[in-house]
């Protein structure tokens, strides 16, 4: 089987094709480990390091490709949001096996810190792209910035860089210090516009605890019905509308409902304050037996006739409990007030 000029060309078109997808993929995916999304107070901070600005772009990363802080005897170098490529001033090191090879040492990493042993630079990777972490840098203060943290889980150092990078709109400002916070752990900060966040206000807060609890009311409400209904269907037979369990009560609501407005419509306060007399001719009677002075009778009468204005609403059945009760109190009043008077008539 030949294969013709035509043919061959189309074949070359789609495999390059494949390869313009998927380079744009792994761009897409490094921009993304430098995305960070958090609400805070209403407000939606977006963070996006690698997003260009006019200014800046190519974001947050270095234009030379490398970003570098030397302390004493100490050289790092670190790229965000992308491994670092050296188009000048490339590090030596003795030791660079897995960040490129002593031929193109630092390529194929996203960090890489310098010891001078003996006079000879000794190179460590502590960083790579695959690692990265965005974080805020004060999680009160989403302002403030967010750190980019890297590390080298294949080494047996385990070794990590910790980059803030603080919101500052008026410039660029690179590393300038460098601490070693570990055995192989090292942390430096710079400003940068990028570091700023574009906030949005958000308005709505979600259902809140309220809405959350009512949907999970519903829905254990739905898989009651639903359980029992499968139930009464399949074990016992049942079929038509008496399928629903518990069917009376949830017939019986509306009526509960209607003779509830009927009962609030009731002059119930004004029967509650006719009791006020009774109760305290009689609270006077049992103290006054039980030698009570005027200032213990008063504060003890108070007390009483506060706690019986006191109306509480549990259910249907606990309001129509309540009703009752109090209706009967009232005839108790009047009927001991009675007594309490022919009583003292014939005395």
């Amino acid at each position: 089987m030949t294969v013709g000029g035509g043919d061959s060309l189309r074949w070359v078109l789609l495999i390059s094709t494949i390869l313009a997808i998927l380079h744009r993929l792994s761009l897409n995916s490094v921009s993304a480990i430098c995305e960070l999304s958090i609400v805070d107070h209403n407000k939606l901070y977006n963070y996006s390091l690698a997003s260009p600005s006019p200014k800046f772009p190519h974001g947050v990363l270095s234009e030379d490709g490398f970003y570098k802080v030397a302390v004493n005897q100490t050289a790092l170098w670190f790229q965000l949001c992308d491994a670092m490529i050296f188009n000048h001033d490339p590090p030596t090191c003795i030791d660079c096996e897995d960040c490129g090879g002593p031929s193109h040492c630092g390529i194929g990493c996203s960090a890489l810190v310098a010891h001078k042993i003996g006079g000879y630079p000794v190179c460590t990777t502590v960083g790579r792209t695959s690692s990265m972490i965005i974080d805020l840098i004060d999680e009160k203060s989403p302002h403030m910035g967010v750190v980019v943290t890297m590390s080298n889980n294949f080494s047996e150092l385990n070794c990590s860089l910790a980059v803030s990078v603080i919101c500052d709109s008026s410039g660029v400002q690179g590393p300038q210090a460098l601490e070693k916070v570990g055995t192989c752990d090292y942390a430096t900060l710079l400003r940068h516009p990028s570091g700023c966040a574009e906030i949005v206000s958000v308005h709505g807060k979600g259902l809140g605890w309220f809405g959350t609890f009512i949907t999970i009311i519903l829905c254990l409400f739905g898989g009651y019905l639903l359980a029992g209904i499968v139930y009464r269907f399949f074990y016992l037979g049942i079929r038509g509308i008496d399928v629903i369990p518990n069917l009376e009560f949830w017939a019986s609501l509306p009526h509960r409902a209607q003779d509830l407005l009927k009962v609030t419509e009731a002059p119930i306060l004004p029967s509650t304050f006719e009791c006020r007399p009774q109760l305290t001719f009689v609270s006077e009677v049992i103290f006054n037996c039980l030698g009570f002075t005027a200032s213990i009778q008063q504060t003890i009468t108070v007390k009483i006739l506060n706690l019986s204005n006191i109306v509480i609403f549990f259910s249907f059945d606990s309001f129509f409990f309540l009703f009752a009760a109090c209706t009967q109190v009232q005839r108790s009043c009047s009927m001991l007030s009675g007594k309490v008077c022919t009583k003292m008539n014939e005395i």
